[in-house]
């Protein structure tokens, strides 16, 4: 009867148990009760180890297979995600670029209006935000930063458009914004640097130079202007070149990236998780009874982060309740096990 109580009470606690009796040489049956209770948890370290493995595996893909580049854009401008070239490249364009300001001037938000085009054919659209990329074919485009750009139109001495568009003040010189390009189909380079007059207005300071000065011993400084937004150079004072700065916008600089290996990490680190829930949540006990001529005596085993002696207390409570009696006890802390 002994035997059996103490069945229904591991059984209740959702024990596996095991029974064996043995015959003595006297006559007499020892009965052994084996109670094991998440016997099979241990093997959560399985999934613990294969989150270790997986991590390191798409980590080598990423370095491997992997691609990152960082593209800055003004309004209507476009890039090709990979070097030029690659098969079946992507396209991308900042169709629009703003960042909305509260009443005290602060940035509310970042937003840019990006079209994706493969083989001349626009394939995505999006406005993409700092928490809200968007993903293409495999890359995923995020909002990273922006800056000031200014929108210059400039002809040649003969009167010819040779640019019109966003030039990017994405350096800085002497704490403000500058930006540079070569005048196409010139050996002339304009240093632009957005500046501010003394009443707060916006002012463009133009540098000219000269790749090789024209004269010799002339010194590569072709000229020095500053205008205001919708003003014209004079050709003139600017070495023949007519400059007019348009309008001013931003840039948006995004972050393009393709990660094969991110699928084997987030694997990882659900294998990683599940297997350290299983272990800490479902840690191993073992009970182990023995009944021999009407005494029986328990011990109790389980996982160091187990409070065994309370969890061995509750157990001799059930069978108190069922026997009438409470037995005698001896516990061993360092060990994580009790015995009756």
């Amino acid at each position: 009867a002994a035997t059996t109580e103490l069945q229904q009470v591991l059984r209740g606690s959702r024990y596996r148990i095991r029974r064996q009796q043995v015959a003595q040489a006297d006559g007499s049956d020892v009965v052994h009760i084996y109670g094991d209770k998440n016997q099979y948890f241990k093997l959560a370290t399985m999934f613990t180890h294969l989150g270790l493995i997986l991590f390191l595996a798409g980590a080598a893909v990423t370095t491997a297979l992997g691609y990152e580049t960082v593209v800055f854009l003004g309004e209507g401008d476009t890039a090709p995600v990979q070097v030029v070239g690659t098969p079946d490249n992507l396209l991308v364009k900042n169709v629009h670029f703003e960042a909305p300001t509260d009443a005290q001037g602060n940035f509310t938000d970042f937003r840019t209006d990006l079209a994706v085009y493969q083989n001349g054919e626009q394939i995505a659209r999006k406005t993409i935000r700092v928490n809200d990329p968007l993903e293409v074919n495999g890359f995923v485009f995020h909002q990273n930063t922006f800056g000031p750009a200014a929108q210059i139109a400039i002809h040649d001495p003969n009167g010819r458009l040779v640019w019109d568009g966003p030039i990017l003040l994405a350096g800085e010189l002497a704490d403000r914004p500058q930006g540079f390009i070569t005048i196409p189909g010139s050996d002339v380079g304009l240093l632009i640097v957005l500046d501010r007059s003394v009443d707060g207005i916006p002012l463009l300071a133009l540098t000219g130079i000269w790749a090789t000065p024209p004269v010799e011993g002339q010194g590569n400084i072709a000229f020095l202007r500053a205008m205001g937004l919708g003003d014209t150079t004079e050709p003139g004072t600017t070495a023949g070149y007519s400059i007019t700065w348009k309008s001013a916008g931003a840039y948006t600089g995004m972050v393009i990236k393709k990660d094969p290996g991110a699928p084997l990490i987030w694997i990882a680190y659900g294998s990683l998780i599940l297997g350290l829930a299983l272990t800490f949540y479902f840690p191993r006990r073992r009970v182990w009874g023995r009944f021999e001529n009407g005494r029986l005596e328990l011990a109790m085993l389980a996982d160091r982060y187990v409070d065994a002696e309370r969890e061995f207390g509750r157990l001799l409570d059930d069978l108190s309740a069922r026997f009438g009696n409470r037995p005698e006890r001896r516990m061993q802390p360092s060990s994580g096990s009790g015995r009756d």
